[in-house]
């Protein structure tokens, strides 16, 4: 009797803990941002930058676009964060399998062609950012943003008098500020030195853990990060 009652304790743990995993599951799956790319193209005037590019991405992974210099990797990181519409083809985000309209409030992008203001400090322009998102405990994520990237102690001086890695630095912290589910870097160890590549490279191995990743990147050591990668061609 005693082996009988012990047997069914077990089962009853086990059935247990596989409820509770199978709950766990259904959350996350619930809160899962989805990435859809069918038959992308894109061209200007009769020169084809890429076309018919078809694949998907999901929260938890990192995707690698590769690609040779001219090859449109920019021109496809545009279109992903809705910054520049396709000539064909469709880009389409889910959450908890619902489209969504914008994703511009859930994203993240670090790239060199979108400046921060040179006239004003890290603080400011991180500032800037906070107007547009509404997040807890503003002051206190700003000071861990600026621990992080290592630009504690140095956020009130104007960018001006930043060189060109603490800029890419500071770049980092905007983007994270609202703590964004699509996390998309163009050129992420661009103008960093070793200590800020290797800042990166911790970053995108947290990232990556549960967010929407993309990087679109030639760099060896950056691509092995990635699950996967997409290249671009014409």
């Amino acid at each position: 009797m005693f082996l009988n009652f012990k047997r069914n304790i077990w089962i009853t743990l086990y059935c247990l803990a596989y409820l509770f995993s199978s709950l766990h599951a259904n959350t996350d799956t619930a809160q899962m941002m989805t990435l859809t790319v069918k038959n992308l193209g894109y061209y200007y005037s009769t020169r084809s930058i890429f076309k018919n590019l078809v694949f998907e991405q999901k929260s938890g992974e990192c995707l690698a676009i590769t690609g040779p210099n001219g090859s449109g990797k920019s021109t496809l990181v545009r279109i992903l964060t809705g910054l520049l519409t396709p000539k064909s083809g469709s880009v389409t985000y889910h959450k908890a399998g619902e489209a969504l309209t914008s994703v511009q409030h859930t994203l993240g992008l670090v790239t060199p062609w979108i400046q921060l203001y040179r006239d004003l400090s890290a603080l400011e322009n991180m500032q800037l950012f906070a107007a547009a998102h509404q997040v807890d405990d503003a002051e206190e994520r700003m000071e861990e943003l600026f621990s992080k990237v290592g630009l504690e102690g140095r956020q009130d001086e104007p960018l001006k008098e930043y060189s060109s890695g603490m800029i890419q630095r500071a770049k980092y912290a905007c983007a994270l500020y609202h703590q964004p589910e699509i996390i998309v870097l163009d050129e992420p160890t661009a103008n960093l030195d070793q200590e800020g590549r290797s800042m990166v490279l911790d970053l995108v191995e947290e990232l990556r853990k549960d967010k929407l990743l993309i990087i679109a990147t030639n760099e060896a050591e950056e691509v092995e990060l990635a699950d996967r990668t997409e290249s671009v061609v014409a």
